[in-house]
C-alpha cells in the first residue's frame, strides 16, 4: 500500500541514570492531589475511596540533593483554618485533634534505588521525625515516576508501597501527585 505513514518507534525512554534522577527530584514540589485507592491486588474494580486531605490538599515537599534529604508536610484546607484559642499549645484538645488529624509530615534522609527489573525508580526514605511516632526509624519506599506536561510544568507521582491500614481493617494504597515549583 501506498501513502501509509511508518510506525514510530515504540520503545520506552531509556530510564534516567541515578544522577539525573536525582537532579530532577531535587527542589520544592506543591501537592496537587493525594488519594487511596482500594487495594490493587484485591478484585474489586479500584476506586478512589478517601482523599485524607480532601479535595485541595494543601502541601509541600522539599528534596536537598546533597547531601540526599526530603522534608514533607500535607494537609487538609479545613484543618489550616485558623482555631478560636489564640496560642495553639493552649488550645483545647477539640482544636488539636481538628488540626492535627489530617496533618501528615515526616522528613529524613532519602535514596533511590532501582525498582526490581530496573523499569523505574523507588524513593527510600530514612525517616528521622515524623507527626506519626510508628513511622520514625523505619523506611518509608515510594514508587516516582516523572512526567513532563504540555506547559512544561513537571509533575511527580509517588506510590508508597506501604498500604495504609483503615480502621476498618482495610488496606488501601496511596497516590500522590506533585507538581515542581522551584528547582
Amino acid at each position: 500500500m501506498t501513502g501509509l505513514l511508518p510506525i514510530p518507534d515504540q520503545t520506552a525512554a531509556p530510564l534516567p541514570t541515578e544522577e539525573e534522577m536525582s537532579s530532577q527530584l531535587a527542589g520544592s514540589w506543591r501537592i496537587r492531589s493525594f488519594e487511596l485507592t482500594n487495594d490493587p491486588n484485591s478484585t474489586e474494580r479500584i476506586t478512589i475511596v478517601n482523599r485524607p486531605c480532601g479535595r485541595q490538599p494543601l502541601g509541600s515537599l522539599v528534596l536537598n540533593q546533597d547531601p540526599p534529604y526530603l522534608c514533607c508536610m500535607l494537609t487538609s484546607t479545613e484543618a489550616a483554618q485558623p482555631i478560636p484559642s489564640a496560642i495553639y499549645t493552649t488550645a483545647s484538645d477539640e482544636e488539636v485533634l481538628r488540626v492535627a488529624r489530617p496533618l501528615l509530615s515526616c522528613m529524613g534522609r532519602y535514596e533511590l534505588l532501582r525498582q526490581e527489573g530496573g523499569h523505574g525508580w523507588m524513593l527510600k526514605t530514612s525517616v528521622d521525625v515524623a507527626v506519626d511516632p510508628n513511622w520514625m526509624g523505619t523506611d518509608q519506599i515510594q514508587t516516582v515516576e516523572l512526567r513532563e506536561e504540555y506547559d512544561g510544568t513537571m509533575i511527580m507521582v509517588l506510590r508508597p508501597i506501604q498500604p495504609f491500614l483503615f480502621r476498618s481493617g482495610g488496606l488501601f494504597v496511596a497516590r500522590l501527585e506533585w507538581e515542581k515549583i522551584t528547582t
